[in-house]
């Protein structure tokens, strides 16, 4: 197993989207749903390799995909499929989240954080989720902190795919799922605000202190947080690449991604974004009132947020 590729950035940025398509590729392994849920058991890797019968690979990428799936939610659960593996991290990486709410703020990982053993531990379930699969290269996502630091200790040549989206999109995703319930940030917002730089915690209090503002401050702190950390990393091993790039120019987004990457030429992707739909949801932060649009662009008003802005 060389060069893991760990696909980073703000929830909501469209890193999901961006984990489906390269986890067709050819030559990585990735863990699954299956994988995520039952995380000692990590022979359940080797059902990936559906998608690899020739002939049928396509159709069952379709069957299961978060764009096009045609397979009923109860059967679909049962496919394997590519995942955020919160639960794979948490076992093999006891550090890899922090306990929620507590006294202790929310903050990025470091060497400090990361022992001999787990560093021992991770890789040795790596290894093990890249054979069951028969691939050599790694796959993986995950959202909020880098962990860059933190990672290397283990996967020193890891690559990080950083996706970035205009803040503004990504709060109008953000705000909808704290409004139906499915992120529990607001009702965290005491522990998270912790974490903030001070002077972005009393901007907060003292002018906003509502769930829309909330979430592009987080957006902005999970983008500094990233910024900050990929300063150590050398060019081919970080790369930023826009939301709106991908969804305009797909194919030669992902040309330069698989570049990156070190991946070969994938016909099977290439099939794959000829038959999706790709909808730039950039557009719906619009929707918001003159008061609340005006809002969202005084909090985005730095220029290092302003360049990843869809003008």
């Amino acid at each position: 197993m060389k060069k893991p590729i760990f696909i980073i950035g703000s929830p909501r940025s469209g890193t999901s989207m961006v984990l489906e398509i390269l986890a067709f590729h050819e030559e990585v392994a990735w863990v699954s749903n299956m994988v995520t849920f039952l995380p000692k058991h990590l022979y359940l890797s080797v059902f990936n390799r559906i998608y690899d019968i020739p002939g049928l690979s396509e159709k069952f990428w379709f069957m299961v995909s978060r764009t096009s799936g045609t397979l009923p939610k109860k059967i679909k659960r049962y496919m394997p499929r590519p995942s955020e593996p919160w639960g794979f991290w948490d076992t093999y990486l006891p550090n890899f989240q922090w306990k929620r709410g507590g006294t202790v703020p929310p903050r990025r990982r470091t060497r400090e954080d990361i022992s001999q053993k787990e560093i021992r531990d991770v890789k040795s379930a790596v290894d093990s989720v890249c054979f069951y699969h028969g691939k050599k290269r790694f796959l993986s996502k995950y959202t909020d902190f880098p962990r860059i630091e933190y990672l290397r200790q283990a996967f020193p040549d890891a690559l990080f795919l950083h996706i970035v989206r205009d803040g503004r999109a990504v709060a109008a995703s953000y705000y909808e799922k704290i409004s139906r319930g499915v992120f529990a940030n607001w009702e965290e917002r005491e522990w998270w605000i912790k974490g903030w730089p001070e002077n972005w915690r009393n901007e907060w209090l003292e002018n906003y202190n509502t769930q829309l503002s909330f979430v592009v401050f987080q957006w902005k702190f999970f983008l500094s947080e990233i910024w900050k950390d990929a300063e150590q990393l050398p060019d081919s091993q970080y790369k930023e690449v826009n939301y709106k790039d991908i969804i305009s120019s797909p194919l030669e987004s992902f040309d330069t991604i698989l570049d990156f990457c070190r991946l070969k030429e994938s016909k099977r992707i290439k099939s794959l974004i000829d038959n999706l739909r790709f909808e730039n949801m950039n557009k719906k932060w619009k929707k918001f009132s003159e008061e609340e649009k005006k809002m969202l662009n005084d909090i985005i008003n730095e220029p290092e947020f302003q360049r990843v802005l869809d003008e």
